[in-house]
């Protein structure tokens, strides 16, 4: 059996739900309720700064609850001394990779949007 986290690993995915759920509560729910268009405006921005979420929580997480500086000396056979690094990890990346992940992956989704609304071939809703 294969796990796919070592570690804190499953902070990652934790991160990534509670960043989803409360972007989903918060402004896909109420979204549909606002009529006033001045708060439809300030909707549609915290919500596009909200697709950041996910890369604080796990950033935060990874800062506060994940210890990546444990080095254990093992001795192997011969005496010599080798250092195991025993990191957290989600599908054998680090948890600080995940950060930057998911932050580069909302800009590289935003800029994609961008460039395709621009040049005409997604048209806007």
């Amino acid at each position: 059996m294969s796990f796919i986290w070592h570690r804190k690993g499953y902070l990652v995915p934790l991160a990534l739900l509670i960043g989803v759920l409360v972007e989903l509560l918060l402004f896909g729910v109420s979204y549909a309720f606002v009529k006033v268009d001045i708060v439809r405006k300030i909707f549609e921005i915290m919500s596009v700064a909200s697709l950041f979420l996910p890369a604080l929580l796990n950033h935060l997480f990874t800062k506060f609850f994940v210890d990546d500086k444990e080095v254990r000396e093992v001795k192997d056979s011969d005496g010599k001394i080798i250092l195991v690094k025993d990191f957290s990890t989600f599908f054998y990346l680090r948890n600080r990779l995940w950060t930057r992940i998911f932050f580069y992956g909302v800009i590289v989704t935003m800029v994609c949007a961008l460039l395709l609304g621009a040049l005409g071939w997604v048209k806007p809703l």
